[in-house]
């Protein structure tokens, strides 16, 4: 399994519905809060750019919904590859976390604070949030070609290998 979301410290699943209907706190001169519909908005609109399509995704809430966490699942644009991308996402309201994002073959996402993929980035509730997260999703996605080309060599290599019967 490419991506896993894991949710067990009291969090509960959530729908993309469900994160849009979750107050946004207000802004303060030092706190700029990202709604999580438009954090998981700007994440999709980026991914076919990289010739990914989200297969499938799950979300989730955690402490009174002062904290999200989900997991989007791609298609390699090749339905007969060997695995898929995966991109994990996690937000808060109550300031626990920065926004962040983590790309891979193998993601890890849980509400436990849990966070782990091969290339991961985290962005501060800061002022300019919202003008610098395209560009950071952006910086974050570009890696996917390289990621999928070392990927792509390391299944063929382990194809290759023959594997002798257990004794």
């Amino acid at each position: 399994m490419p991506a896993t979301l894991m949710v067990h410290r009291g969090g509960w699943e959530a729908t993309k519905a469900d994160l849009a209907c979750v107050p946004v706190p207000e802004s303060t001169e030092s706190y700029h809060p990202v709604p999580y519909h438009r954090f998981i908005e700007e994440v999709e609109l980026h991914i076919p750019r990289f010739g990914l399509g989200v297969r499938s995704s799950q979300f989730a809430l955690a402490r009174e919904g002062g904290q999200m966490f989900g997991v989007l699942t791609c298609s390699n644009g090749t339905p007969d590859k060997d695995y898929a991308l995966a991109i994990g996402v996690r937000n808060s309201y109550d300031r626990s976390l920065a926004v962040g994002l983590t790309l891979g073959s193998r993601v890890f996402c849980c509400d436990n604070l849990a966070f782990s993929g091969e290339v991961t980035m985290h962005r501060k509730h800061t002022l300019n949030v919202f003008r610098d997260l395209p560009d950071l999703i952006y910086r974050m996605l570009s890696q996917v070609a390289a990621m999928r080309e070392r990927t792509d060599g390391e299944i063929a290599a382990m194809k290759l290998r023959e594997l002798q019967p257990a004794a």
